[in-house]
Parts: structure tokens; C-alpha cells; sequence
């Protein structure tokens, strides 16, 4: 549900702004890395719904029951912006 703010203006619900790229568009090395990290096989993948990118992010539960929150970034190297004179 939208709010309106006190000009009028909708103001977009934050928690449902992204696409988020699904756990099985990953790559399987990725799959198996997390897995690793979190010490058992992956049980459940709950979406992050919220924020403003499409990349990948949600809480991954594992066979223990312990979870965490996995946001992977780019393997590429980031561009620096042009210098400014």
C-alpha cells in the first residue's frame, strides 16, 4: 500500500522497489561457496525485497538452522569516475 505524503506526492513502498535476481540464476560455484560458508546445504532462500539494484540478495538458511544475509557483489573491478580539474 502506497502513503501519501503531506504534498500530495505517492511515496513508493521501499520494502517492494526491487527485482532481485532469483538463488537459481546464480552461478553453481557461487551456490556451493555460500553453502560453505554457512556450513550446510542451502534449505531456503527468502528474498530481500526491498532496495533499489536487481543483484542478488536475500537470507539463506542452511541445514543447521543458522542463516545469513548474502548480498554477492561484482567480480569485475569497479570504474573509477573521471577526475575533476
Amino acid at each position: 500500500m502506497q502513503q501519501i505524503s503531506e504534498n500530495l506526492v505517492p511515496v513508493p513502498d521501499y520494502r517492494r522497489t526491487a527485482r532481485r535476481r532469483a538463488f537459481s540464476e546464480l552461478p553453481a560455484a557461487l551456490h556451493e561457496r555460500l553453502a560453505l560458508y554457512i556450513g550446510g546445504s542451502i534449505t531456503s532462500v527468502r528474498s530481500a525485497g526491498g532496495g533499489f539494484t536487481n543483484g542478488f540478495a536475500a537470507v539463506l538458511t542452511c541445514t543447521g538452522g543458522s542463516e545469513v544475509f548474502a548480498k554477492p557483489g561484482s567480480s569485475g573491478r569497479r570504474r573509477r569516475p573521471p577526475r575533476r580539474p
